[in-house]
Protein backbone atom coordinates (compact mmCIF):
# COMPACT_ATOMS: atom_id res chain seq x y z
CA UNK A 1 0.00 0.00 0.00
CA UNK A 2 1.33 3.29 -0.39
CA UNK A 3 1.97 5.63 2.17
CA UNK A 4 -0.42 7.73 1.42
CA UNK A 5 -3.18 4.73 2.13
CA UNK A 6 -1.63 3.83 5.09
CA UNK A 7 -1.90 7.44 6.35
CA UNK A 8 -5.49 7.44 5.44
CA UNK A 9 -6.01 3.69 6.51
CA UNK A 10 -4.78 4.32 9.88
CA UNK A 11 -6.38 8.01 10.31
CA UNK A 12 -10.00 6.36 9.75
CA UNK A 13 -9.24 3.37 11.79
CA UNK A 14 -8.44 6.21 15.15
CA UNK A 15 -11.69 8.13 14.14
CA UNK A 16 -13.41 4.55 14.68
CA UNK A 17 -11.62 3.82 17.34
CA UNK A 18 -12.66 7.14 19.08
CA UNK A 19 -16.26 6.61 17.42
CA UNK A 20 -16.69 3.40 18.79
CA UNK A 21 -15.16 4.04 22.30
CA UNK A 22 -17.09 7.29 22.43
CA UNK A 23 -20.31 5.31 21.71
CA UNK A 24 -19.88 2.89 23.99
CA UNK A 25 -18.95 5.42 26.88
CA UNK A 26 -22.07 7.13 25.53
CA UNK A 27 -24.28 4.07 25.48
CA UNK A 28 -22.53 3.68 29.15
CA UNK A 29 -23.39 6.98 30.89
CA UNK A 30 -26.36 7.79 32.64
CA UNK A 31 -28.50 10.36 35.20
CA UNK A 32 -28.76 9.98 38.50
CA UNK A 33 -31.65 11.19 39.92
CA UNK A 34 -32.88 11.55 43.80
CA UNK A 35 -36.49 12.72 44.66
CA UNK A 36 -37.51 13.20 48.50
CA UNK A 37 -39.65 14.87 50.39
CA UNK A 38 -39.00 16.56 53.97
CA UNK A 39 -42.06 16.24 55.80
CA UNK A 40 -42.13 19.03 59.37
CA UNK A 41 -43.52 17.57 62.40
CA UNK A 42 -46.08 20.38 62.60
CA UNK A 43 -46.74 20.87 66.34
CA UNK A 44 -42.64 21.80 67.02
CA UNK A 45 -43.28 24.84 64.60
CA UNK A 46 -46.87 25.75 65.27
CA UNK A 47 -47.48 27.41 68.47
CA UNK A 48 -50.72 27.41 69.67
CA UNK A 49 -51.82 30.46 71.61
CA UNK A 50 -54.91 28.62 73.83
CA UNK A 51 -56.33 30.55 77.08
CA UNK A 52 -59.80 29.43 77.92
CA UNK A 53 -62.27 30.24 80.74
CA UNK A 54 -62.63 27.18 83.32
CA UNK A 55 -64.56 26.62 86.51
CA UNK A 56 -67.07 29.17 87.02
CA UNK A 57 -69.21 29.38 90.09
CA UNK A 58 -71.40 31.91 91.97
CA UNK A 59 -69.15 33.17 94.98
CA UNK A 60 -71.67 35.58 96.79
CA UNK A 61 -75.43 36.66 96.49
CA UNK A 62 -76.62 38.94 99.29
CA UNK A 63 -80.08 39.77 99.96
CA UNK A 64 -82.34 37.31 97.79
CA UNK A 65 -80.52 37.72 94.82
CA UNK A 66 -79.50 34.88 92.62
CA UNK A 67 -77.60 34.60 89.44
CA UNK A 68 -76.35 32.17 86.90
CA UNK A 69 -73.30 31.48 85.16
CA UNK A 70 -72.37 29.38 82.30
CA UNK A 71 -69.48 29.11 79.83
CA UNK A 72 -69.14 28.45 75.58
CA UNK A 73 -67.76 25.16 74.47
CA UNK A 74 -64.97 26.87 73.04
CA UNK A 75 -64.18 28.79 76.71
CA UNK A 76 -63.69 31.83 75.68
CA UNK A 77 -67.19 33.32 77.19
CA UNK A 78 -68.83 33.40 79.65
CA UNK A 79 -72.09 34.18 80.74
CA UNK A 80 -73.43 35.62 84.08
CA UNK A 81 -76.60 36.71 84.82
CA UNK A 82 -77.44 38.09 88.20
CA UNK A 83 -81.05 38.71 89.66
CA UNK A 84 -81.06 41.52 91.72
CA UNK A 85 -84.00 41.73 94.12
CA UNK A 86 -83.63 45.12 95.13
CA UNK A 87 -81.05 48.24 95.22
CA UNK A 88 -78.20 46.96 97.85
CA UNK A 89 -78.13 43.73 96.46
CA UNK A 90 -74.57 42.12 95.29
CA UNK A 91 -73.69 38.63 92.99
CA UNK A 92 -70.36 37.76 92.60
CA UNK A 93 -68.64 35.56 89.91
CA UNK A 94 -65.83 33.24 90.08
CA UNK A 95 -64.42 31.82 87.53
CA UNK A 96 -60.45 30.53 86.49
CA UNK A 97 -58.41 31.10 83.32
CA UNK A 98 -56.36 28.83 82.25
CA UNK A 99 -53.89 28.23 79.41
CA UNK A 100 -54.39 25.34 77.41
CA UNK A 101 -51.60 26.62 74.73
CA UNK A 102 -48.49 25.43 74.11
CA UNK A 103 -46.98 28.91 74.44
CA UNK A 104 -46.95 31.12 77.54
CA UNK A 105 -49.69 33.80 77.48
CA UNK A 106 -49.45 37.58 78.49
CA UNK A 107 -52.85 38.46 80.46
CA UNK A 108 -53.78 42.21 79.57
CA UNK A 109 -56.60 44.47 80.03
CA UNK A 110 -59.30 43.55 82.03
CA UNK A 111 -62.38 45.76 81.47
CA UNK A 112 -66.21 45.83 81.96
CA UNK A 113 -68.38 47.29 78.68
CA UNK A 114 -71.97 47.75 78.51
CA UNK A 115 -73.94 48.21 75.53
CA UNK A 116 -76.77 50.23 78.12
CA UNK A 117 -74.07 53.12 78.26
CA UNK A 118 -74.58 55.60 80.90
CA UNK A 119 -77.50 53.14 82.39
CA UNK A 120 -74.55 50.89 83.66
CA UNK A 121 -72.98 53.22 84.89
CA UNK A 122 -75.82 54.75 86.95
CA UNK A 123 -77.72 51.28 87.95
CA UNK A 124 -74.83 48.86 88.27
CA UNK A 125 -71.49 48.98 90.07
CA UNK A 126 -69.39 46.51 88.45
CA UNK A 127 -65.40 45.58 88.96
CA UNK A 128 -63.37 43.88 86.34
CA UNK A 129 -60.62 42.57 88.37
CA UNK A 130 -57.06 44.04 87.60
CA UNK A 131 -55.30 41.69 89.33
CA UNK A 132 -54.61 39.34 86.37
CA UNK A 133 -53.70 42.22 84.50
CA UNK A 134 -50.05 42.08 82.85
CA UNK A 135 -49.64 38.84 84.19
CA UNK A 136 -48.06 36.04 82.36
CA UNK A 137 -50.06 33.13 82.39
CA UNK A 138 -47.64 29.54 81.71
CA UNK A 139 -48.64 26.29 79.87
CA UNK A 140 -51.07 24.22 81.39
CA UNK A 141 -51.29 27.52 84.54
CA UNK A 142 -54.55 28.25 86.17
CA UNK A 143 -55.79 30.98 87.99
CA UNK A 144 -58.47 33.13 88.98
CA UNK A 145 -61.41 33.70 92.05
CA UNK A 146 -64.14 35.29 92.86
CA UNK A 147 -63.44 38.35 91.28
CA UNK A 148 -66.53 39.98 89.36
CA UNK A 149 -69.17 41.50 91.73
CA UNK A 150 -72.32 43.27 90.18
CA UNK A 151 -74.17 45.27 92.45
CA UNK A 152 -77.48 47.40 91.84
CA UNK A 153 -76.54 50.62 93.44
CA UNK A 154 -78.54 51.97 96.85
CA UNK A 155 -79.54 55.35 94.89
CA UNK A 156 -80.66 53.21 91.28
CA UNK A 157 -84.10 52.81 91.94
CA UNK A 158 -85.61 54.22 89.06
CA UNK A 159 -84.00 50.96 87.19
CA UNK A 160 -86.34 48.22 88.72
CA UNK A 161 -87.18 45.53 86.42
CA UNK A 162 -84.85 46.99 83.51
CA UNK A 163 -82.56 44.53 82.24
CA UNK A 164 -78.65 46.12 81.74
CA UNK A 165 -76.26 44.05 80.16
CA UNK A 166 -72.46 43.98 80.32
CA UNK A 167 -69.29 42.13 79.58
CA UNK A 168 -66.65 41.47 80.87
CA UNK A 169 -63.23 40.73 79.03
CA UNK A 170 -59.64 39.78 79.45
CA UNK A 171 -57.49 40.74 76.49
CA UNK A 172 -54.29 38.19 75.84
CA UNK A 173 -51.50 37.45 73.64
CA UNK A 174 -49.08 35.07 72.94
CA UNK A 175 -46.13 36.29 75.55
CA UNK A 176 -43.16 35.68 73.16
CA UNK A 177 -44.34 38.07 70.74
CA UNK A 178 -45.83 40.75 72.58
CA UNK A 179 -44.20 44.26 72.70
Amino acid sequence: MKKSNKKLASLLLVFALVFVTGGVYASASGVLTFDGVAKLNESVITDELGVKIVSPYICKTTGNSTGTVTVSEDGQTMTMTAYLDKPGDTVGFGYKVKNTGTVDAYLGKCKIESPNGDDFNKAISANAPTYLENSVLKVDEMTGGCALYVTWKSDAEAYAGQEISYTFSIDYVDNNTRK
